[in-house]
């Protein structure tokens, strides 16, 4: 990764300044931190490796598994 990109990777900003708004929802005004942001992706990326995924590997769509990992990713994710 090269340096420009680096300080656009969310984990840079949830290091440098963590309390700082990484998303804003337009409807309901809620906030996400870049704490929180990075924090739910490394969540999501734990669950997509749980569930057999490897780092740079296609899948093809499977709307059986699919329904399968989303419920189980609710379970785990419940504010999201």
């Amino acid at each position: 990764m090269n340096a420009a990109a680096l300080t656009q990777h969310p984990r840079h900003w949830a290091n440098v300044a963590p309390a700082r708004a990484a998303v804003v929802f337009g409807g309901s005004g809620e906030i996400i931190t870049y704490a929180q942001l990075s924090e739910r992706s490394d969540r999501c990326a734990q669950l997509l490796r749980k569930l057999g995924l490897t780092r740079l590997q296609p899948r093809p769509y499977h709307p059986k598994k699919d329904a399968a990992a989303q419920e189980a990713f609710k379970k785990t994710s419940p504010a999201w």
